[in-house]
């Protein structure tokens, strides 16, 4: 009884490298159209899978984000990530209050009436622009050089899942706040402390360190979140879950050490635009069994 939305393998994340203090590096990422949430039924697009009477069923996610100029917050809501630009990134003075995008996730079906327990699976997979490049299954080392996409022989290849990370929650104090321009501010701003208070986070890569020296791996094309039974719905018998993406502090330092002699800085404000590749594949419900 697995449940699932399509996401898009094509969002595409810009990083741009910016000397300052001995190569230190700011960061942008942009986000163009990851999450396109494609259904099915019966053969035709922008529908549900329903194999039984609706037992679980993901709908259409809302995206907040927030951006602060000159000391001001500005709030938006979004239905699509096309053409998403998060906010900079600075791994130097660690101003990266407004990084994050969170999604929320409206689930329904008779499972989620019940209050049953789910589980739910973010996917990943090499996307045809950049698979025939990967040395290996997860998407982690390249195989071969190709200038034109940014990637080098054994060294960390540009994919999204190498430098992200993800947390998942429900919210009840919002269960009941529509998602509108309205009260982006209040589920932003709640979203964020429940974020930052959660001590699980997911990450399709993990890194070491030794010294100076990060080391990363890749053993999964899949991060799996359960979910307990026994949560609240609205008042419409709907369950919101919040999915927060980031940048991942270290995979991005370890990203950035793999390829610093492929920079060419040196001067202070001096930058390089470097292309990521979505490569989420599939968000999944799918009720736990209880026996």
């Amino acid at each position: 009884m697995r449940k699932n939305n399509q996401w898009s393998k094509r969002m595409k994340t810009q990083l741009l490298s910016f000397t300052l203090l001995l190569a230190s590096f700011l960061l942008i990422i942009g986000s163009y159209s990851w999450f396109s949430n494609n259904r099915k039924t019966d053969g035709k697009e922008n529908q549900i899978i329903t194999e039984e009477e609706s037992d679980a069923i993901l709908g259409d996610y809302t995206i907040f984000m927030r951006s602060t100029s000159d000391g001001n917050k500005t709030y938006k809501v979004l239905n699509s990530l096309e053409n998403v630009t998060l906010s900079t990134y600075d791994s130097v003075f660690g101003r990266n209050a407004d990084t994050a995008v969170i999604l929320r996730i409206p689930v329904s079906g008779t499972c989620v009436d019940d209050k049953q327990a789910l589980r739910f699976t973010l996917s990943r997979a090499n996307t045809d622009e950049l698979s025939e490049y990967c040395s290996d299954e997860y998407g982690l080392k390249a195989k071969e050089t190709n200038t034109d996409l940014h990637i080098e022989e054994n060294k960390i290849i540009n994919y999204l899942t190498n430098i992200a990370v993800f947390k998942f929650a429900i919210i009840p104090s919002l269960k009941d706040y529509k998602s509108t321009r309205e009260n982006a501010q209040k589920i932003y701003e709640e979203a964020e402390v429940v974020f930052d208070a959660i001590g699980g986070q997911y990450t399709f890569a993990e890194q070491t360190k030794s010294g100076k020296i990060y080391t990363v791996t890749k053993t999964t094309n899949e991060i799996t979140w359960s979910l307990d039974a026994g949560y609240e719905l609205t008042e419409d018998e709907i369950l919101y879950v919040y999915v927060e993406i980031d940048y991942e502090k270290h995979l991005t330092a370890a990203y950035l050490q793999n390829h610093e002699r492929n920079f060419k800085v040196g001067k202070l404000g001096q930058t390089q635009l470097l292309s990521f590749v979505g490569d989420l594949s599939m968000l999944q419900v799918t009720p736990v069994s209880t026996q």
